[in-house]
């Protein structure tokens, strides 16, 4: 529990500190994220390909930190109880669950469990991502739900 939660603690500093500058700092992203040292700070922790995401990209993701009040409370609540929910899927409804090996919001040590992942399920974890896997590797991510939806057309 120990590490669990120093864990915790550091991903809720990290996301405050994302807010914080992305609600203080609102009006001058334009500006801030064409630097790139100043997009490290807030992408650099997030993701080990950031620095392949657009601009725009960027901009999307820190405005809607910036917007986002209750994110922090969302985040709180899903590392603070077990999603059991996936247990109870029909093994008739294809499943694939993805994670990053770098994800520091959802930490593979802390937070990735496979004893929630129902027998029909797939575990992948995917090399060099982080949390927002449609942002590291978006055309991965659209080959794989449309493996997946296939396969629920059998």
């Amino acid at each position: 529990a120990g590490m669990r939660d120093k864990a915790l603690e550091r991903i809720n500093l990290g996301f405050r500190i994302n807010r914080y500058l992305a609600v203080g700092f609102r009006p001058l992203l334009p500006f801030m994220l064409k630097n790139e040292r100043l997009r490290a700070i807030g992408f650099a922790r997030n993701s080990p390909v950031w620095k392949s995401w657009s601009i725009d990209t960027c901009r999307d993701a820190a405005h809607a930190m910036a917007r986002s009040r209750g994110y922090t409370a969302a985040l709180n609540g899903l590392l603070n109880r077990v999603a059991d929910c996936t247990l109870r899927i029909p093994a008739t409804i294809p499943l694939a669950i993805v994670f990053g090996d770098t994800d520091t919001v959802l930490p593979p040590r802390t937070s990735q469990s496979r004893r929630y992942v129902p027998a029909h399920g797939r575990w992948i974890e995917w090399e060099r991502c982080g949390h927002g896997i449609q942002l590291d590797y978006p055309d991965r991510v659209v080959e794989l739900v449309n493996e997946v939806t296939s396969m629920s057309r059998g």
